[in-house]
């Protein structure tokens, strides 16, 4: 079950202990290692616990009032009395089926925007979207300081965005060509869109951290029209590789380094995942094109354009052609 991912505000079924670890005898169920310090044995000490006497490592508050929902009498709502029933789990008076926020109490049914959200569970309840999509620009979604980032987990809608590089059956880059930094993002949308590198496009997914890399999930995507690919980024190779001072700015945006060589052909030996490195630092690798040689060390090229993705703990510049590699 830990291989599977749940829906969201369902993580929990894919940590259910018992079921993971138990044997036929009860006392086999028993996980907790009590403690002077923590009477429950949950791992958490219980002058942080928010359920101090009940079994909860992983501290879930789904009503956020600092009461854990192990111990929590009401645990999708914050009242500290509660009456719920599997027909009405917020207990808010409102059976689930017709109430507008299910798991929220809200017995006004408050919908300031008509989109069928209510507006204590609506990321934006001033913007109808009955999907419960909210408009976003990709700076805002890969700038975790910026003042609109929104939640891990988020449906968000990204429009103007410029296709610079597209992975056959699987997703596509865009950029927004307004800006200089942050500017792009990976869209997952299992290769249903068909897009092709210049088409100017409107995305709807799931905002997700996939693998600490910032992607729009499940998404759908309609072509709305194409543009001119922003020009390459000039940069450093060693200032965009794994732990370089601007790689995490530049991800997902399209770059290009200059007067490089190949100082390693295969970075991941003993294994082979078709990439090699330039000036000591930079992998580069066929995220995006898939004839991509790994040349001999000493190779020199007079400029690499690609794509900055990041997989497997390395930012790696992901060329989409052969007109790419420049020697």
């Amino acid at each position: 079950m830990s291989g599977v991912s749940m829906p969201s505000g369902y993580e929990y079924a894919g940590e259910l202990y018992p079921i993971l670890t138990c044997e036929d005898d009860r006392d086999s169920c028993d996980l907790s290692e009590p403690t002077a310090d923590d009477s429950d044995g949950d791992g958490v000490a219980d002058s942080a616990d928010l359920c101090p006497d009940a079994y909860d490592p992983n501290q879930w508050d789904e009503d956020g009032d600092g009461i854990g929902d192990s111990c929590d009498e009401c645990p999708l709502t914050s009242d500290t009395e509660c009456e719920s029933s599997a027909g009405d789990i917020d207990g808010d008076g409102v059976a689930n089926d017709d109430d507008n926020c299910p798991r929220d109490g809200n017995a006004d049914q408050s919908d300031r925007d008509a989109d069928g959200i209510g507006d204590v569970c609506d990321d934006c309840p001033d913007e109808s979207s009955p999907d419960g999509a909210c408009t976003t620009t990709i700076q805002a979604l890969r700038d975790p300081t910026d003042p609109d980032h929104p939640e891990e987990g988020a449906v968000v809608t990204i429009s103007g965005a410029v296709v610079t590089g597209v992975r056959d059956g699987a997703g596509f880059f865009v950029q927004d060509p307004s800006v200089s930094e942050y500017g792009g993002v990976y869209v997952f949308d299992e290769g249903a869109t068909g897009v092709s590198v210049g088409d100017v496009v409107t995305a709807t997914g799931t905002y997700d951290e996939y693998y600490d890399m910032t992607e729009l999930a499940y998404a759908t995507a309609t072509v709305t029209g194409a543009d001119t690919v922003p020009d390459p980024i000039p940069v450093d190779a060693c200032d965009v590789a794994t732990g370089g001072a601007d790689a995490e700015r530049y991800e997902s945006m399209l770059l290009v380094v200059s007067d490089v060589s190949v100082t390693n052909a295969n970075p991941d030996d003993p294994s082979d995942y078709d990439e090699f490195e330039v000036a000591g630092c930079l992998r580069v690798d066929d995220f995006l094109y898939d004839a991509l040689d790994q040349p001999v060390e000493g190779t020199d090229y007079t400029s690499i354009t690609g794509v900055l993705n990041y997989s497997f703990s390395n930012f790696k510049l992901a060329p989409r052609d052969a007109e790419d590699l420049a020697e």
